[in-house]
Protein backbone atom coordinates (compact mmCIF):
# COMPACT_ATOMS: atom_id res chain seq x y z
CA UNK A 1 0.00 0.00 0.00
CA UNK A 2 1.19 3.52 -0.77
CA UNK A 3 1.88 5.99 2.06
CA UNK A 4 -0.28 9.12 2.13
CA UNK A 5 0.51 12.35 3.99
CA UNK A 6 -2.52 14.14 5.43
CA UNK A 7 -3.14 16.77 8.08
CA UNK A 8 -5.63 16.37 10.85
CA UNK A 9 -6.67 17.29 14.36
CA UNK A 10 -6.85 15.34 17.61
CA UNK A 11 -9.86 16.32 19.72
CA UNK A 12 -10.34 16.24 23.51
CA UNK A 13 -11.50 12.59 23.33
CA UNK A 14 -8.20 11.63 21.61
CA UNK A 15 -9.95 11.03 18.27
CA UNK A 16 -8.06 11.80 15.08
CA UNK A 17 -9.98 13.65 12.37
CA UNK A 18 -8.30 13.96 8.96
CA UNK A 19 -8.70 17.20 6.99
CA UNK A 20 -9.85 16.91 3.40
CA UNK A 21 -10.90 13.95 1.32
CA UNK A 22 -8.72 10.86 1.46
CA UNK A 23 -9.22 8.10 -1.08
CA UNK A 24 -8.39 5.02 0.96
CA UNK A 25 -10.27 1.83 1.69
CA UNK A 26 -11.65 1.48 5.23
CA UNK A 27 -9.48 -0.58 7.54
CA UNK A 28 -6.59 -0.39 9.97
CA UNK A 29 -3.82 2.16 9.38
CA UNK A 30 -0.53 3.08 11.02
CA UNK A 31 -0.27 6.73 12.08
CA UNK A 32 2.81 8.83 12.91
CA UNK A 33 1.98 11.95 14.90
CA UNK A 34 4.11 15.05 14.21
CA UNK A 35 2.94 18.09 16.22
CA UNK A 36 2.34 21.15 14.05
CA UNK A 37 4.92 23.23 15.93
CA UNK A 38 7.67 20.76 14.96
CA UNK A 39 6.63 21.05 11.33
CA UNK A 40 6.73 24.85 11.65
CA UNK A 41 10.23 24.59 13.13
CA UNK A 42 11.32 22.66 10.05
CA UNK A 43 9.88 25.39 7.84
CA UNK A 44 11.74 28.04 9.86
CA UNK A 45 14.98 26.09 9.48
CA UNK A 46 14.52 25.87 5.72
CA UNK A 47 13.80 29.59 5.49
CA UNK A 48 16.96 30.39 7.50
CA UNK A 49 19.10 28.22 5.20
CA UNK A 50 17.58 29.86 2.11
CA UNK A 51 18.33 33.31 3.55
CA UNK A 52 21.92 32.36 4.30
CA UNK A 53 22.45 30.97 0.79
CA UNK A 54 20.83 34.07 -0.69
CA UNK A 55 23.33 36.27 1.15
CA UNK A 56 26.27 34.15 -0.01
CA UNK A 57 25.14 33.81 -3.62
CA UNK A 58 24.35 37.53 -3.87
CA UNK A 59 27.94 38.46 -2.98
CA UNK A 60 29.43 40.16 -6.07
CA UNK A 61 32.87 38.88 -5.06
CA UNK A 62 31.63 35.44 -6.13
CA UNK A 63 31.02 36.66 -9.72
CA UNK A 64 34.41 35.65 -11.10
CA UNK A 65 33.15 34.52 -14.52
CA UNK A 66 31.43 36.46 -17.31
CA UNK A 67 29.49 35.42 -20.42
CA UNK A 68 32.70 35.95 -22.41
CA UNK A 69 34.48 33.20 -20.42
CA UNK A 70 34.68 29.63 -21.64
CA UNK A 71 33.59 28.00 -24.86
CA UNK A 72 30.15 26.81 -26.00
CA UNK A 73 29.38 23.12 -25.49
CA UNK A 74 27.51 22.85 -28.79
CA UNK A 75 28.00 24.53 -32.15
CA UNK A 76 25.74 27.58 -32.26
Amino acid sequence: MQAVRVKGTIDEQQRLAVDGPVVLSPGPVMVWIVPADEDDAGNAWGAAIAEEWHKELSDVRQDIYTLADGEPLHDA
